[in-house]
């Protein structure tokens, strides 16, 4: 099943129902959302995503038979434009890292906001996903750990503006944001990212600074 021009198909995966249920509600509330499939656990979020095709998935980490991580790892592989947004209790530096690395491409705790949650899903179904400010700079610290072999890597060099983009996106700033830092057109800065994450071998623009600071890039 394939997303309409209005609406977003979204795929849940948690294995507790009340939190599905809940997170039903919240998004048929808003007429652009579409739940379109609900997975109690990673194995069957894998089958699910191959068939159903979403255009956002809200992951959980912590799930009997696979967990959240290897769930995403697997569903990247084989839908690489599916966008996979975890949702979970876990906060620590490490599981963001790890989510990151996973594939994922946006990271709430589920105690956030309602307007949090909807504002990251609608930034997700538009192509730029952000993780939130105080996590993203957690995740970067965490990535300040001696780097291993893999994170030097199959990267090609990066031009000056090039740089200047990435440590944008380090800060978390938005391609709106970075355009306007960098006085250029958003049409300019969005193939500029994504110069930027195709050069890093990147999922994404988060993952693009992980990489990048773990390489001592910037």
């Amino acid at each position: 099943m394939s997303e309409t021009a209005e609406q977003v198909s979204i795929m849940l995966v948690d294995d507790h129902a009340i939190v599905r249920e809940g997170l039903r509600a919240m998004l048929e509330s808003e007429s652009t959302f579409k739940v379109i499939g609900e997975a109690n656990h990673g194995e069957q979020a894998v089958q699910m995503a191959t068939e159903l095709q979403p255009r956002i998935i809200l992951m959980d980490i912590s799930m009997p038979v696979m967990d959240g991580l290897e769930a995403t790892k697997l569903i990247k592989r084989q839908l690489p434009q599916c966008t996979v947004i975890i949702l979970t209790m876990h906060h620590t530096e490490s599981h963001v890292v790890q989510a990151i690395q996973a594939g994922a491409s946006g990271y709430l705790l589920k105690d956030s906001p309602r307007r949090e949650v909807l504002e990251m899903i609608r930034a997700a179904s538009s192509g730029e996903v952000l993780i939130s400010s105080a996590l993203l700079r957690g995740a970067m610290n965490y990535a300040m750990k001696p780097a291993t072999i893999e994170d030097s890597l199959e990267m090609d060099p990066l031009t000056p503006r090039e740089r200047e983009a990435l440590a944008l996106i380090a800060d978390g700033k938005t391609n709106k944001e970075i355009a306007q830092s960098l006085e250029v057109s958003p049409e300019t800065i969005k193939k500029l990212v994504q110069n930027v994450i195709g050069k890093l071998r990147a999922s994404d623009r988060t993952h693009a600074a992980v990489r990048a600071l773990r390489a001592g890039i910037i």
